[in-house]
C-alpha cells in the first residue's frame, strides 16, 4: 500500500514537474524569423531603401516595439512594423478583420517596393491560406 501511494505521489509530482517546465519553453509569439542570415541581411537592405531605421527583429528583443517577419509568400515578404504614432484603423481582408493601431502589416517586395496587404489580396498575389496563417500571425502579435 505504501508502495502504490509512494508511486502515485512520484507520477503525479513529475507530471506537475512536466507542465509546469513545458509552460516555461513555449514562446509567447510563433512567428517565423528570417531563416538565414543572408535572407535577414536582404530584407534589412530592401527595409532600409524606405525607412530611415533598421528593423528590430522580434528573434533579438522580443519587445512589443519589434518587427516581426511573418514570412515570404510568392515572393513578397509580410512584415509587421510598429509606429510611434497610433492611426488606429480597421481593414477587412478578405474573410479577416485587421485592426490597426500602432502597428501595420505590410509587403515588401525584393525589389524594395512595400505593398498593402489588401492590395496583395486583391490582385490575387496571396492566397486564402496564405492570408489565413498570416491572420494567425497577426493575432499572435497583436498589442492592443
Amino acid at each position: 500500500m505504501k508502495k502504490a501511494i509512494i508511486i502515485t505521489i512520484s507520477i503525479v509530482t513529475f507530471l506537475l514537474v512536466s507542465f509546469v517546465l513545458g509552460i516555461f519553453v513555449i514562446p509567447f509569439y510563433r512567428v517565423p524569423a528570417p531563416v538565414t542570415l543572408w535572407e535577414k541581411k536582404q530584407l534589412e537592405e530592401e527595409y532600409n531603401r524606405v525607412h530611415d531605421w533598421p528593423p528590430m527583429w522580434m528573434d533579438q528583443n522580443d519587445k512589443i516595439d519589434s518587427t516581426y517577419y511573418f514570412g515570404e509568400y510568392n515572393g513578397y515578404y509580410i512584415i509587421s512594423d510598429k509606429y510611434d504614432v497610433c492611426w488606429c484603423w480597421d481593414e477587412t481582408v478578405g474573410d479577416y478583420e485587421f485592426e490597426y493601431g500602432n502597428r501595420s502589416i505590410s509587403a515588401l517586395k525584393k525589389d524594395g517596393t512595400f505593398y498593402e496587404l489588401s492590395d496583395l489580396y486583391a490582385r490575387g498575389e496571396i492566397s486564402d491560406e496564405d492570408l489565413a496563417k498570416i491572420y494567425e500571425y497577426y493575432l499572435e502579435t497583436k498589442t492592443f
